[in-house]
Formats: structure tokens, C-alpha cells, sequence
């Protein structure tokens, strides 16, 4: 994740279910939106749960409203 932002000036959304990468990529790209989406399975009810500014996105259309808002606050230009 971090290769593919190149430290860009663009927003950047990360989407997972699993904890571990969604630290992984917290510890490793700044200023990223975590997205945690658990599928509804017994085995994803026993898995870690994701700690620090991870977001529970409870369906897409959850994902979708937060994803523009972080769009939007994180793309106003910024000074150089």
C-alpha cells in the first residue's frame, strides 16, 4: 500500500477484514482511511479485532459515506 501511494497528496482508503493488515498498512501509510468490513461468518467472529483509528464500515453504503467524507476533507489543496 505504501508503494502504491507514493506518499502522493491524494487521499487513500484501505479495505479489509482482516486486523493484522489493516495495522499493517495504519503503521506504514500516514493519513490513510482504515476500513474494517467482517463478513457475517463464525470464523470472522473469533478473529482479532482491529484496535486504534480502524473504522467498522457495517455494509458498502456505510463504506461509501465514509469514503467521500474522507475524500473530501483530505483533498483540499494543500500548501507546499
Amino acid at each position: 500500500m505504501r508503494r502504491l501511494h507514493a506518499e502522493r497528496g491524494l487521499p487513500s482508503v484501505f479495505i479489509d477484514d482482516m486486523a493484522h493488515n489493516l495495522h499493517s498498512v495504519r503503521d506504514h501509510v500516514d493519513d490513510c482511511l482504515l476500513l474494517h468490513m467482517m463478513p457475517d461468518s463464525p470464523l470472522h467472529k473469533l478473529a482479532p479485532k482491529p484496535e486504534g483509528n480502524v473504522v467498522r464500515a457495517s455494509d458498502w453504503r456505510h463504506a461509501d459515506t465514509l469514503i467521500r467524507a474522507h475524500i473530501r476533507r483530505n483533498s483540499a489543496p494543500r500548501a507546499r
